[in-house]
C-alpha cells in the first residue's frame, strides 16, 4: 500500500481494495475450483474472509492518512437470488424481504396454492443472498471502513431446496447449503440452430441467465438501500459473453450485447429515479480479455481481440456503447 500510495498516490482519487472478495471465498473455500482448492471448508471460508478484512481496513486507514479526501471501497459480486417457487409464480420477489400472504388477502375460497404453501426454496436463496452479498458489505459498513461500493452485477440465481443438491460449480460435489442451482444452462454455444439462438437471447455463452430486472431488484431492494443509504454506487463490471466456434465467428455485429446493455442501462436508470445513488457504469470488459480460470475462451470486449495477431477489430456493441456515452442517453 505504502508503494501504491507514494507512486500513484497523486492520481488516484478512487480505490477498490478487494474485486469480487465472495467469488474468492466460494471457488477457493466452497467449490474448490480455484486455489487453495478446499471443498465445503467452513473454517478455512471464515478464516479468508477474516483476513481479507482486515486487509480492506489497513488498506483504508493507510489511503486515508495519506489523503482524508480519497474513497476506499470494493467491488462485491451481486446476484439476484430468488427461489424457484417464487419464479414459477411468475413474481419477481424479492428475497432481501421474504413476504409472509396472509389468507385476508384474498377471498379464502380462491386461495392460491402457493399462498398456502411453505416455500422450502427460500432457505437456500436468503442464506445464499446473505452470505454471497450482504455480509463482506455489512463488515466493512460496521468497520466505517467503506466510502462506496462497487457492484458487479450478470445474472439470477434461482434455487430450489434439495438434500441432494450438489454444487454447480463442482457437481460432484454435495452442495453446503440444500440448494440446487436452476437458472444456468450448460453448453451454451453459437452454432447455427433456432434452439441456440433462442439460448443466446436469454442466456450467454456460459450458459448464465440474462436477466436485466434482476440488477434493478438487487439495487433497489430494501435491504440494499438501507444498508447504503445514500453511499456512492458505481456498477464496475456488468456484461455479455461469447464464445467462437469457429475463426470466422467472431461477433463483430453482437446484436445480444447491444440488447444486453440497453437493458441493464435501462434497469439502472430505474433505479437512479427510486433515488438509489448510482455515480458511474463500467462495461466489462473493452477488450476481448484473460477470463481467470476460463481463459480466453469467453468473449466479453466490446472490442475483438485476435489471440494469435492481437489485430483488435471494434465490435457493433463498441459504437453502441459510444453513442451513448458521447449523448448521455440510451438509444
Amino acid at each position: 500500500m505504502k508503494f501504491l500510495l507514494e507512486n500513484f498516490g497523486e492520481k488516484i482519487q478512487y480505490w477498490i481494495t478487494f474485486n469480487e472478495p465472495n467469488i474468492f471465498l466460494g471457488f477457493g473455500y466452497e467449490s474448490g475450483i480455484w486455489p487453495p482448492g478446499k471443498t465445503n471448508d467452513l473454517n478455512g471460508y471464515f478464516k479468508a474472509y477474516q483476513g481479507m478484512l482486515t486487509a480492506h481496513e489497513l488498506a483504508y486507514k493507510s489511503i486515508k492518512e495519506y489523503n482524508p479526501s480519497h474513497q476506499v471501497g470494493f467491488s462485491q459480486n451481486m446476484y439476484y437470488f430468488q427461489s424457484y417457487q417464487e419464479s414459477q409464480e411468475g413474481e419477481a420477489g424479492d428475497t432481501n424481504k421474504p413476504q409472509i400472504k396472509s389468507e385476508t388477502e384474498t377471498n379464502k375460497s380462491h386461495v392460491s396454492p402457493y399462498k398456502r404453501r411453505v416455500d422450502l426454496d427460500q432457505v437456500p436463496a436468503v442464506i445464499r443472498g446473505q452470505l454471497h452479498n450482504y455480509s463482506f458489505i455489512e463488515s466493512c459498513l460496521d468497520m466505517g471502513s467503506l466510502d462506496f461500493l462497487g457492484v458487479n452485477y450478470y445474472t439470477r440465481f434461482i434455487y430450489k431446496f434439495s438434500t441432494q443438491a450438489k454444487d454447480p460449480a463442482n457437481p460432484q460435489l454435495d452442495s453446503l447449503i440444500w440448494g440446487q442451482l436452476q437458472s444456468t444452462l450448460k453448453e451454451c454455444k453459437n452454432e447455427e440452430n433456432p434452439v441456440t439462438r433462442v439460448r443466446e437471447q436469454s442466456h450467454n455463452s456460459l450458459g448464465w441467465e440474462i436477466y436485466p430486472e434482476g440488477l434493478y431488484k438487487v439495487l433497489s431492494s430494501e435491504k440494499f438501500k438501507k444498508l447504503l443509504g445514500n453511499k456512492p454506487i458505481f456498477i464496475t463490471e456488468n456484461g455479455y459473453s461469447h464464445i467462437e466456434t469457429s475463426p470466422e465467428d467472431k461477433d463483430l455485429e453482437d446484436k445480444y450485447r447491444i440488447d444486453f446493455i440497453k437493458g441493464h442501462l435501462e434497469a439502472i436508470h430505474r433505479a437512479i429515479q427510486e433515488n438509489v445513488n448510482i455515480q458511474g457504469y463500467f462495461y466489462w470488459s473493452l477488450i476481448d480479455n484473460f477470463e481467470w480460470a476460463l481463459g480466453m475462451e469467453p468473449r466479453f470486449g466490446l472490442i475483438h481481440v485476435d489471440h494469435e495477431t492481437y489485430n483488435r477489430t471494434p465490435k457493433a456493441s463498441y459504437h453502441y456503447y459510444s453513442d451513448i456515452c458521447k449523448t448521455n442517453q440510451v438509444i
